[in-house]
């Protein structure tokens, strides 16, 4: 993110310097839960999470129960594609605000 917007606003040999996790510092931020995943519908860009329409009638689960156990791991930051430096600038650019930035413009992000 630093190296494109560095580049994007004409800045690209700009120095910059990693410093690591701070403590306490999230690794990665979670886009939806295990459990969401399992009932998650891929839409392509993005995913659709249908409502739990499921009642309180909780004999269905400890009586009855069910077969199978869902193999649907966490969707996060971490395992999900990143972009590379030209996907993110691409991105960037989509906002009016950076177009604004990158030519000297100052203008409310809302705009």
């Amino acid at each position: 993110l630093t190296q494109a917007l560095c580049e994007l606003m004409g800045k690209g040999d700009h120095p910059t310097r990693i410093i690591g996790t701070r403590h306490g510092e999230k690794q990665y931020e979670s886009l939806l839960s295990k459990e969401e995943m399992s009932c998650a519908i891929d839409l392509g860009d993005y995913y659709r999470i249908p409502p739990d329409l499921r009642d309180l009638n909780y004999a269905k689960y400890t009586d009855i129960g069910e077969e199978g156990i869902t193999n649907a791991c966490e969707y996060n930051s971490d395992n999900t594609v990143q972009l590379s430096i030209d996907g993110m600038k691409q991105l960037l650019n989509k906002l009016k605000f950076i177009q604004a930035a990158a030519k000297g413009v100052i203008i409310d992000p809302e705009e």
